[in-house]
């Protein structure tokens, strides 16, 4: 499939959106007060979500991908 960015992010509704939560874990006992919450759509402690398997099997069976000569 190559490069997959464009592919995940044409295909966004096949991710469950994760809404709540932080990746700001602490060490043990030790809060951190750094990380990133959960939103709607893309973030930087979810990404897109989680896959959704049956849809994104459906969009990469359809996806087209066409085949690139060497020159």
């Amino acid at each position: 499939m190559g490069f997959l960015n464009p592919f995940l992010y044409a295909n966004a509704d096949a991710f469950y959106d994760v809404t709540t939560g932080t990746n700001a874990e602490g060490r043990g006992p030790f809060p951190s007060a750094y990380g990133y919450a959960a939103t709607t759509g893309w973030d930087a402690a979810t990404g897109l979500g989680t896959p959704h398997f049956e849809k994104l099997l459906t969009a990469a069976m359809a996806a087209t991908n066409p085949v690139v000569e060497a020159a």
